[in-house]
Parts: C-alpha cells; structure tokens; sequence
C-alpha cells in the first residue's frame, strides 16, 4: 500500500494531462484571450488545477522527507477543495439559468433499452415505454429484465 502513496503522483499526472487534452478545445486552446469564458470558469479552472496540484506535489514531499512543507500544503487543501465544491457549484448554476432562459439548449439524450424479453436481448433505441420501467431518468434494475440507460 505504501508504494500505491509514493507512486499516486504519477496517476495523477496523468490524470491531469488528459484534463488539459480534454478541455484544449473549450478552455486551454484559448489562451490568452480566452474568449466568451466567464469569470466563474476561471475560478473553476484555477481551483480544479490546484487541487490536482495538490495531488501531485504531496507524496514528492513525502518521499523527499519535507513533512513541514507537506503540513503546509495539506492545511492549505482546507481551503482549496471547498472552492472546488462551491466552484463547481456556481458553475452548475450559471449553466441551468443559460438552459431555462434558453441561451444555449439542454443535452439531448435518446434512451436505448436492452430488453431480455426479445430473445438474447438487444439494444432498441427509442423503445416503446413498455420496454422501459422508467422512461424519465436512466436506471437499471435488478428486478427487472429491462435496463433503461442514456446514450449521447
């Protein structure tokens, strides 16, 4: 288990890596003018990316035995990740109030169910709501044969 700590870095090294591919297009491929950004996005991004920051720099300093400094940014976490979670939050505000006064459109989702009942089953996208024992929010069933999920 130790080794899983002294190694995490490199996971989230990674992890950050595809968050940059992720989010080149719509966000780090605007630099620096970052056009049509709102200030909450920043917050957004600067606090995400501090966090992981985080991540990363913490078990270096353990492996390199600067457990004062390693203290230092562990308190400084107390203050990073609730500006993460209010960061996010703001974020899914701002982006319900563009959905109801219609600046920019709800995600579509079709429903696709995989019915145990039509022989080996299959996947029927748009199926009748009797294949569905929920037609408003994706789930899946253990008591049912029927599996409801959200495909893009």
């Amino acid at each position: 288990m130790e080794k899983l700590y002294r190694t995490s870095s490199y996971l989230f090294i990674a992890v950050m890596l595809m968050v940059f591919v992720g989010f080149y297009k719509t966000y780090f491929g605007l630099f620096p003018h970052f056009d049509g950004i709102t200030l909450a996005l920043h917050i957004h991004a600067v606090t995400i990316l501090a966090w992981m920051s985080i991540l990363i720099i913490q078990p270096f300093l353990i492996r390199g035995k600067k457990l004062e400094l390693h203290r230092l940014i562990g308190k400084i976490s107390y203050v990073v990740m609730p500006l993460v979670v209010l960061s996010t939050g703001w974020i899914m505000r701002l982006v319900d109030l563009q959905q109801n006064t219609g600046q920019i459109s709800k995600p579509h989702f079709d429903i696709a169910c995989y019915n145990s009942r039509k022989g080996k089953g299959s996947l029927t996208p748009n199926a009748s709501a009797g294949d569905c024992t929920a037609r408003a929010a994706p789930q899946i069933s253990m008591y049912s044969k029927t599996a409801c999920l959200a495909v893009a």
